[in-house]
């Protein structure tokens, strides 16, 4: 018998219908609605469990608030159900939002996506939204209830957030975890483990908060640059293991606990487009748990630069990007450590029917994954799509710890 469950932020639900009317008109329009249908397949190495994904229905209503000559604003409701292997039928709200057009100004209320980074498979300035981890490979943001406010000028934006309540990511499936099992000292016995997970509660001292500054000029093809800065706390926890006492001498409880870490981030991008080529970039630093920013403790302060490339090679009219990234963390002060990945993608559209993938990945410290995609459309709307995540290298080093998570996927997908 399939059980209901459902995940979405009724608070969130009831600011966009209590807002939607107060920007003057209501909505007369005719709104559009749209949609996916998807299933899919996966077979991962050494196993000979068939893994179902879906299927999964995405709908989605949008529409103008105000008469369509001259709206005042919109509207968007999305949602995604879910029906999973174990017959579990689960519902999670996606955006649910009313904008108003107030001359140079828009404001937004409800469940959003909110984009700041530039670059496209590192993005350290997109910190607003959590993350649906389940499959570390495809990870989604998940929309949160808050308030946007966007100001336009002549070459020049401003992007700010409110976001009232924290909201964590989906951590990884247990197969795609990597933490070290806990050993415990000699002559002790765990006979049982527990989880506390500290959310943080809706307080003023909670609130998160953030904004990005654009600036356009009129170089080459066009330079975009930006600053950003938001307060808010992390939305992946950092766990920490400790032992409680039983009432039985030397037995005693592996007790983990989740801690969600307030930080402070400051950062800048760029975009510039020339003849044929697109140059990104991105950093971002961070103070961690309130440090102090002229001289952090160890492990209190982090930073991440994401550089890319992106151009079609001439003749075959294959799309290329090339991206590099470099991660920090201080170990004392602000001397630290590095390490490094790459990601090269290549994509091209054969025909109206057939498009392609290949990705490639490398840590630099021994690890890395490869993974072409190949996309078939069987007619208008309906697609198949097959894709191999192979891991290899060293198992101490991030893809490489996944060498037994190498998968095949195929997917069906209709779109209306």
């Amino acid at each position: 018998m399939n059980t209901f469950q459902h995940r979405l932020y009724p608070w969130g639900v009831l600011i966009l219908l209590v807002v939607t009317p107060l920007f003057g008109q209501t909505a007369v329009a005719v709104p559009s609605f749209s949609g996916t249908l998807e299933t899919g397949w996966g077979w991962f190495y050494q196993s000979t469990d068939l893994a179902v994904t879906g299927p999964h229905f995405e709908g989605k209503l949008a529409g103008a608030i105000g008469s369509a000559e001259s709206p005042s604003g919109q509207y968007s409701v999305a949602g995604r159900l879910s029906l999973d292997s174990a017959g579990a039928t689960t519902f999670n709200l996606g955006e649910a939002w009313a904008r108003g057009y107030l001359g140079p100004l828009d404001l937004s209320v409800g469940n959003q996506s909110v984009s700041w980074g530039v670059t496209d498979v590192f993005t350290p300035l997109d910190v607003v939204n959590p993350r649906d981890q389940s499959h570390p490979m495809d990870s989604l943001k998940l929309p949160v209830p808050l308030v946007r406010v966007a100001l336009t000028g002549a070459g020049w934006s401003l992007d700010s957030v409110l976001v009232p309540a924290f909201a964590k990511s989906v951590l990884p499936e247990t197969r795609w975890q990597t933490s070290p099992a806990f050993s415990p000292p000699n002559g002790i016995t765990v006979v049982g483990r527990t989880l506390v997970d500290h959310i943080p509660s809706l307080t003023w001292d909670n609130l998160a908060w953030g904004g990005r500054l654009g600036v356009s000029f009129d170089v080459f093809q066009g330079l975009d640059l930006g600053l950003t800065v938001y307060q808010g706390r992390n939305p992946l926890p950092r766990p920490k293991v400790s032992l409680v006492a039983t009432a039985t001498q030397g037995q005693k409880t592996a007790q983990t606990t989740f801690d969600y870490d307030r930080f402070t981030l400051g950062g800048m991008d760029f975009v510039l487009a020339a003849e044929g080529l697109v140059l990104r970039a991105e950093a971002a630093g961070r103070v961690w748990r309130g440090a102090d920013f002229a001289n952090p403790a160890s492990g209190d302060a982090s930073a991440q630069g994401v550089a890319s490339v992106e151009f079609t090679l001439p003749v075959i009219g294959v799309k290329a990007l090339f991206e590099g990234v470099a991660d920090w963390a201080n170990t004392s002060a602000w001397e630290g450590t590095t390490r490094a990945k790459a990601v090269a993608v290549l994509s091209a559209v054969s025909d109206s029917r057939w498009s392609w993938k290949a990705i490639g990945a490398w840590d630099l410290e021994g690890a890395g994954m490869a993974s072409p995609q190949v996309t078939y459309v069987i007619a208008d709307g309906l697609s198949a799509t097959a894709i191999l995540f192979a891991f290899f290298g060293d198992s101490s080093v991030s893809w490489g710890a996944w060498y037994e998570n190498s998968v095949a996927e195929a997917t069906l997908k209709y779109a209306f």
